[in-house]
């Protein structure tokens, strides 16, 4: 991603701002930030939330939290590891089902997330 960023600099040469901007993902010594692991599981948590906050929306059946909602997870790398750690924890919601390409793993009191990274 550091090399992305120094191609587009170079084709760009006055557009500094953009430059360290155009890509994620970059090492903290090229203008990436600390975090960037979680990152994109805690963009899924923060949407769901916004879904919920939004007066526009039915929210779950009127309910506005997570708190005790049965939550299924498609995957379980980085994304969906993080995803379901944050809406488990942060917000109580009960992560029931993990899915992957090569089955499946469930239980209707909830998983526990650590436990089964």
């Amino acid at each position: 991603m550091a090399w992305m960023m120094d191609e587009f600099r170079r084709a760009n040469p006055t557009d500094v701002v953009n430059a360290r901007a155009c890509v994620t993902g970059k090492p903290l010594s090229k203008s990436g930030i600390a975090g960037r692991t979680e990152a994109t599981g805690r963009g899924v948590q923060f949407a769901i939330q916004s879904f919920l906050r939004d007066p526009r929306t039915v929210g779950l059946n009127g309910k506005r939290d997570l708190e005790g909602v049965p939550v299924i997870v498609q995957g379980f790398g980085n994304v969906g590891y993080h995803a379901a750690k944050f809406l488990s924890e942060e917000d109580g919601a009960r992560v029931t089902v993990v899915a992957g390409r090569d089955g499946y793993i469930a239980n209707p009191e909830g998983l526990a997330i650590e436990a089964l990274k």
